[in-house]
């Protein structure tokens, strides 16, 4: 993967935010619509190795989580070091928004055991 790669992806979503003149803070990344430039933000950052992504990370999970993706979703929270409390909420809220009311039930659970 060439250098700049992951700028270059941040920089097109960028774009394609102010061409839906959306405010990017507000929408991040989390519209179904945004589904395929998640998938390819995810795919960079395996690519490149930015486990450090905490933001992009959080989001991520909020766009599978909410788009019925809890596999996706437990995979990115996976990749993350010590997820805090913001990413375990993204994961439940979106098994909530899906009706999964028992998986977001052990999402909790799990991130109260996580500490």
């Amino acid at each position: 993967m060439r250098s700049g790669s992951t700028s270059t992806l941040l920089q097109r979503a960028g774009k394609q935010l102010q061409l839906l003149h959306t405010d990017p803070r507000a929408l991040a990344l989390s519209d179904c619509q945004l589904q395929s430039l998640g998938q390819s933000a995810h795919a960079t950052i395996i690519k490149c190795g930015h486990h450090s992504l905490f933001f992009l990370f959080t989001h991520l999970i909020s766009l599978y989580s909410k788009s019925d993706l809890q596999g996706d979703a437990r995979a990115v929270l996976g990749l993350m070091p010590q997820p805090d409390v913001v990413p375990w909420t993204a994961l439940t809220s979106g098994g909530l928004q899906n009706g999964r009311f028992a998986a977001a039930l052990e999402h909790f659970r799990e991130m109260q055991d996580d500490g």
